[in-house]
């Protein structure tokens, strides 16, 4: 593959770059790993796949995408919540997603159709509830979504789009505990960064 080349010469990269600056290094990935985190929470996660999963089973008869959509995210649980929030998901959703889960693998074995429609009325009254919550959700408080990144003082990272060369860089002193979710299809956040000059 063309990206294999490619991957092997980017980690080359960071590693060069980790020897000079290790402490950046480490900060980008933090802060990086934390915003994609915060930027499509598991509801919105499960929303998404559960809609396209939806459209392959019920629209398209596609059997094997539909599972293919879910398997990654019925994986991504099994790994374990790391935030409240998402323990909190996994508290209220955890038994249905597993039961669904379950016969979906049933039928994988067994081939019986019936077990995909007793998958699909589990999945279906969670996509119902979780829409609710999107709904609902107006704002993203760090503490319960992303506390590492709430944890994250004085870095030195620069603020986005403030880097000049030749002008002493502005990093980035904290971020704000909470993030506002612009009411659009996309659910978009705002999130206000605090620079090391006061701004």
């Amino acid at each position: 593959s063309m990206l294999q080349p490619r991957k092997a010469a980017a980690l080359r990269v960071l590693s060069e770059l980790r020897k000079q600056c290790d402490t950046l290094v480490e900060q980008a990935a933090l802060v990086s790993s934390e915003l994609i985190r915060t930027s499509i929470l598991w509801h919105e996660m499960w929303h998404t796949s559960l809609e396209e999963a939806s459209r392959l089973y019920f629209g398209s008869h596609d059997i094997d995408g539909m599972l293919a959509t879910l398997a990654p995210l019925h994986a991504k649980m099994k790994e374990g919540a790391e935030t409240d929030r998402e323990a909190s998901f996994l508290k209220e959703f955890g038994a249905e997603m597993e039961e669904a889960h379950a016969h979906c693998m049933r039928y994988q074995q067994e081939g019986e159709s019936t077990l995909l429609h007793k998958a699909w009325e589990v999945y279906s009254q969670m996509f119902r509830r979780i829409a609710k919550q999107i709904a609902k959700m107006s704002m993203i408080e760090l503490q319960h979504a992303s506390p590492k990144l709430l944890r994250a003082v004085d870095l030195e990272l620069a603020v986005p789009g403030t880097y000049q060369p030749g002008v002493p860089v502005v990093s980035i002193r904290s971020f704000a505990g909470v993030m506002t979710v612009i009411t659009s299809k996309q659910r978009p956040r705002k999130l206000t960064i605090h620079g090391s000059d006061g701004s």
